[in-house]
């Protein structure tokens, strides 16, 4: 394959930010590094102008912003223009927060809630003109991309040059915050969280991603997604810079070019997390019922008290909805007040988070292909189907990590089951639609199923005999799905929405509670309403409360990227506690038998696996004294290092490899080993791991240290060093 001069890109990346600081210095009155100009205080500057809160506009264009609390009392910082910003204390990011009530608890009767206010033109997507102070400025407009929330406690819309010095303190979100946005990265390298057409809601149709970014210099905390997270940006330098409490991944990039880490700490995924995914789900049914209300309010004043068709049905839907989201109100608001610790309260089984770990898939870094990191390892090449893919996976070229250690990723990740609607005719599983609310969440028909014993188990939405046995979370994703059907068919919303994925038939037959949802006679995993034929439901699994394919635990994720490079990094402490897949959709491999309809080529469950490294789908590789130890999994398989997907030319020296043990749930629980009984596959510890599929592979200088063990199965324990996939 066609050779590459190693980092070649690294040098003058440096340069490039070393050359916009010198300008920004030189811009102010100081003139040099060591007397840097005044710095701007952001707070008094949008007190004096009419540029809007929580815009850096041009006023600030090659200056030294300094950043105080403030700053960030209303919401996210949005760098439009080239500047230096700089931490001068320790951020805890809380906007629009209530008052506290003076036992602890949370405000019921509260107007603020952590989300943007109407009157807020840098967030709320209102449609206003640009500001004076903002005009020709790519972003001066308020988008769709805060109509979920605060994503972001600071934004980098532009690719001009943005240095974010934290100057050695801490930029973190308050507790209290990190319960309510469930989606959040301390540092967005974009203007909105998604590509377009990505996400659960539309945000926006242009996404305008940071260039020449240069982050370092002090901590990120806690969040309850990412650290620094970003689409499509290019030529970004973080260094120096200790991640700890993230959620989901303390950097996670997608379709980047040119990105260096280095001298970087990766402490730790956030334990203590006091709620699942369904408080998660509960806060969007909330926020996106809440705005159904309002409209179905407008629609029936303007259609009036005559007999407008379908005003009827509006308003009976209408009610129920308002009843339901005032019970889920004071659901969530007992789990706010446990969570804050208020003393004699005790928190709803259906947000209470038990192990205290992330249920959602953990990373320490993740690098991958432009969009959504929620579908199976990709591979490439002829033997997995996919000529030609190669052009999208490699949209993310030239990365390096450099003197970075990743320690601590922890996870509990569960399986969610979904039910997905066929078309009509067609029973093949991967054209059904998965049952889900306006958010993008599954109702939960099945709750948690494992094929083993759990004493943490989540109520399912219906009993055995099929019949509807409603959670209050579950009744209020019917409510909405409800209200959005009988708007539509009176015409109070244009169109078929895409929010609408309950279908009308689930509706009824969750109302009914006597109506019976069971498999169709010798096809177990399609179902249908007894009685009626015509529409059916595939079961699929695999996946997690929102659908996306359930990976694992991975420490270091590498994937469809061209010219990577791994230069002294440390991958240690990943374990995956998360239980073994349900076995109710029986022994499926893939999407056309009962798995994800995204998995592609994975086989089985993956949930409970760990990874410390995974290389996929990745060429022109340089891996130089990479550790990875501390490995575990306790009822999946554990790789230390992965090189897989049909990655092309590797050249990896030096590994170290040791303390990986996979399946040891099983022998602690007592819980029987599956030995070849698919989903789930028997447990597996492998410190090198190279598919077959992958080319041009060259290791020297393998150093075991520690123990490669499994659980035992059938009197032996599977354990390798090096090994090609089955």
């Amino acid at each position: 394959m066609t050779e590459r001069t190693e980092n070649e890109y690294e040098p003058r990346l440096k340069t490039r930010l070393d050359q916009i600081e010198q300008r920004i210095a030189a811009h102010g009155v100081a003139g040099t590094l060591d007397e840097p100009p005044e710095m701007l205080t952001l707070h008094e500057t949008w007190a004096d102008s009419e540029t809007p809160w929580g815009i850096v506009g041009e006023f600030a264009r090659d200056q030294v912003v300094g950043l105080t609390q403030e700053d960030f009392a209303r919401g996210t910082i949005r760098v439009l223009v080239p500047c230096k910003l700089v931490l001068c204390e320790s951020i805890r990011f809380n906007p629009n927060a209530p008052a506290p009530c003076a036992d602890g608890g949370i405000d019921r009767a509260r107007t603020d809630d952590w989300f943007p206010n109407p009157d807020q033109e840098a967030y709320f997507a209102s449609g206003v003109a640009p500001h004076p102070g903002t005009a020709g400025l790519v972003g001066a407009t308020p988008t769709l991309a805060y109509r979920l929330g605060f994503f972001a406690a600071i934004t980098v819309e532009h690719g001009e040059g943005t240095i974010i010095d934290l100057n050695g303190f801490r930029l973190s979100c308050h507790p209290h915050f990190a319960l309510q946005q469930r989606f959040h990265a301390l540092i967005e390298l974009a203007n909105q969280p998604f590509i377009p057409d990505q996400g659960p809601a539309n945000f926006g149709p242009e996404l305008r991603p940071a260039g020449h970014v240069w982050i370092r210099n002090g901590q990120l905390g806690r969040s309850s997604h990412h650290g620094v997270h970003g689409n499509g940006m290019h030529d970004v330098l973080i260094s120096d810079v200790t991640f700890r409490d993230f959620e989901v991944a303390a950097i996670s990039l997608n379709g980047g070019r040119r990105i260096v880490i280095q001298d970087c700490q990766i402490e730790g995924t956030a334990t203590g997390i006091p709620v699942l995914g369904t408080y998660s789900t509960a806060r969007f049914v909330r926020l996106i019922g809440r705005q159904r209300l309002a409209r179905a309010d407008d629609w029936l004043d303007d259609a009036g008290s005559g007999g407008s068709p379908g005003r009827s049905g509006v308003q009976a839907a209408r009610a129920v909805l308002e009843s339901t989201l005032q019970e889920l109100d004071t659901a969530m608001d007992d789990m706010f007040d446990y969570a804050a610790g208020k003393p004699g309260t005790t928190p709803p089984a259906i947000f209470h988070n038990v192990s205290g770990l992330a249920d959602a898939n953990p990373y320490g870094i993740a690098i991958h292909a432009r969009g959504v990191l929620v579908n199976a390892f990709l591979c490439n090449g002829p033997a997995f189907g996919q000529v030609g893919d190669a052009a999208r996976a490699y949209e993310c070229t030239d990365v390096t990590i450099r003197r970075t250690n990743i320690a601590n990723i922890r996870g509990a990740v569960r399986e969610v089951l979904a039910l997905a609607e066929q078309p009509e005719g067609d029973d093949d599983p991967r054209h059904g639609a998965p049952i889900a609310d306006a958010a993008g969440s599954l109702f939960r028909f099945f709750g948690l199923r494992s094929a083993i014993e759990v004493s943490d188990g989540q109520p399912a939405e219906m009993d055995d005999a099929g019949r509807a046995q409603l959670t209050l979370l579950g009744a209020a994703q019917i409510a909405l799905a409800d209200l959005e059907h009988k708007m539509v068919e009176a015409g109070a919303l244009a169109g078929a929405l895409q929010a609408a994925r309950i279908p009308a038939s689930i509706v009824a037959w969750a109302s009914s509670g006597q109506m019976r949802l069971g498999p169709v006679p010798r096809r177990p995993n399609l179902y249908r309403i007894v009685g009626q034929n015509k529409t059916r439901f595939s079961l699929q699994a695999n996946g997690d409360s929102m659908f996306h394919v359930n990976k694992g635990a991975v420490g270091l994720f590498l994937q469809a990227v061209d010219g990577l490079t791994l230069d002294r990094v440390v991958v240690a402490g990943v374990r995956n506690s998360g239980y073994p897949g349900a076995d109710l959709p029986g022994p499926y491999t893939g999407p056309s038998d009962g798995g994800h309809t995204a998995q592609g080529r994975q086989v089985g469950y993956g949930g409970a696996d760990a990874r410390a490294v995974h290389v996929g789908a990745c060429s022109h590789v340089v891996m130089r004294h990479v550790a990875a130890s501390a490995l575990a999994s306790d009822f999946g398989s554990a790789h230390a290092i992965g090189i897989a997907g049909g990655s092309v030319g590797v050249d990896a020296e030096d590994l170290v490899l040791g303390d990986v043990t996979a399946g040891r749930g099983f022998e602690e629980s007592g819980q029987p080993i599956p030995v070849a009984r698919l989903p789930n596959r028997a447990p597996e510890a492998i410190g090198l791991f190279v598919d077959r599929f992958s080319l041009d592979v060259r290791t020297s200088g393998i150093h075991r240290l520690g123990v490669i063990e499994s659980a035992w199965v059938d009197g032996t324990r599977v354990a390798r060093i090096e090994s090609p996939s089955p």
